[in-house]
């Protein structure tokens, strides 16, 4: 009764929601969001299922529409995660990104259908390629080459941009060849705080996976090269290179951008 009750009061508040509005979007959205963050999943559900109901298949419902597949993933319900995300293109333009992707590869993780997931993970790594390798990229990037690493399926690619506060140089995106393996990257980055008070740039090889992030080493002043990066990498994906800090994210997937960049427009 009070799910019924709160699907209710969220459907009469949509009525009055410009779809062509950011703004007006942002503030029918806002409940939900707070919802989301509080554990409350049943209001967050109605605020988002009202928002879908609302705008359709509207750019600016994305953003509730890929939040309601999370809920739905973390609930188990995988066929209603898939629905939801099913009217948007996968992966998306930003400033959705590689998030829906990764969303839909958990589903289809829950509903152990592999020939889902290998299609799902071979399409959004093909369009992060593109959007790192094509001609005129905005991350001024070209692919150096493939390679197979164990399990692993490598692209490596040299770059030269900016991503919040981190400059990156080169990206080696990792595709395991396991059954259900989520995708993830390793990159070659400077921290614009990361300087060794002012005695000149660290460089980061940082991993990225859904699961977080973890630091696995840090080389001052002098960039390493390729040679010496793909060794790092090689090192990483054998067991040889261990962490030397790690965080883990939360929901469906935290580090979306990093997982899978090529995307979003870079910037700080």
């Amino acid at each position: 009764m009070f799910v019924t009750l709160l699907a209710a009061a969220a459907a009469v508040a949509s009525a009055s929601i410009d779809c062509s509005s950011t703004a007006s979007v942002q503030r029918a959205w806002q409940p939900g969001i707070q919802a989301y963050q509080t554990g409350d999943m049943a209001k967050a559900k109605a605020v988002t299922d009202a928002l879908i109901e609302a705008c359709g298949d509207h750019p600016l419902g994305d953003f509730p529409r890929v939040m309601r597949a999370e809920i739905a993933v973390i609930e188990g319900d995988n066929d209603r995660a898939l629905t939801t995300l099913g009217p948007r293109s996968r992966p998306a333009a930003a400033p959705i990104g590689p998030m829906s992707s990764l969303i839909a590869l958990r589903a289809w993780q829950g509903k152990k259908d592999a020939q889902g997931f290998e299609e799902e993970r071979a399409r959004l790594l093909a369009a992060s390629v593109k959007g790192l390798s094509e001609p005129g990229n905005p991350f001024k990037g070209k692919l150096i080459e493939e390679f197979e690493a164990g399990n692993v399926h490598v692209t490596a690619l040299q770059t030269d941009f900016v991503e919040s506060a981190f400059h990156r140089y080169f990206v080696f995106l990792l595709a395991p060849r396991e059954p259900f393996a989520m995708p993830g990257s390793i990159m070659l980055s400077t921290d614009a705080g990361g300087d060794l008070l002012g005695g000149g740039p660290v460089y980061f090889v940082d991993e990225y996976g859904c699961w977080g992030h973890a630091t696995l080493d840090m080389v001052p002043k002098r960039m390493p090269d390729y040679k010496a990066m793909k060794a790092k990498v090689l090192a990483r994906l054998a067991g040889k290179l261990q962490p030397a800090s790690s965080m883990h994210g939360g929901g469906a997937c935290g580090l979306a951008s990093y997982v899978a960049p090529g995307f979003a427009p870079p910037g700080p």
